[in-house]
This record gives C-alpha cells, sequence and structure tokens, in this order.
C-alpha cells in the first residue's frame, strides 16, 4: 500500500498552502478550501503531497502508509 492522504475538512481554514505546495494533489472548492477525498497518491506525487501537507498551517492533511491508520 502506498501513501494515503487524509484531509480534516473541519480544520482546514482556507490557506490553501497545500495546493501551493501540491497542486496536482490537492483540490479546492469554490471558497479556497480543501475538498480532497482521502485516498492513495500515486509515487510520482507523494512529493507533492508531502510537501502540502507540511505547509498546512492547520496541520489538518495527515499522511500514512497504513491504510487501517485513519485519523
Amino acid at each position: 500500500m502506498g501513501l494515503q492522504i487524509h484531509v480534516d475538512r473541519e480544520s482546514c481554514t482556507g490557506h490553501a498552502q497545500c495546493l501551493v505546495h501540491g497542486p496536482d494533489v490537492f483540490v479546492l472548492d469554490d471558497e479556497g478550501f480543501n475538498c480532497a477525498a482521502d485516498q492513495e497518491i500515486a509515487p510520482a506525487y507523494e512529493a507533492q503531497a508531502t510537501a502540502g501537507a507540511h505547509a498546512c498551517p492547520e496541520q489538518a492533511i495527515k499522511l500514512t502508509t497504513d491504510p487501517t491508520d485513519t485519523p
């Protein structure tokens, strides 16, 4: 199992730093909030997913390699 991302949409406040660092991974709604679905990330995009998650001021994006380890 590859890298999984999990987004806590309740914690997102719309800074959009995830999109700046992971434009091919993260999706924002019309109001600028992260609306990316929990998903497995293709190896080619793992660096973007990691950078986007680490850039989130609210730490609303969690990364895991264990599919049973969901927030």
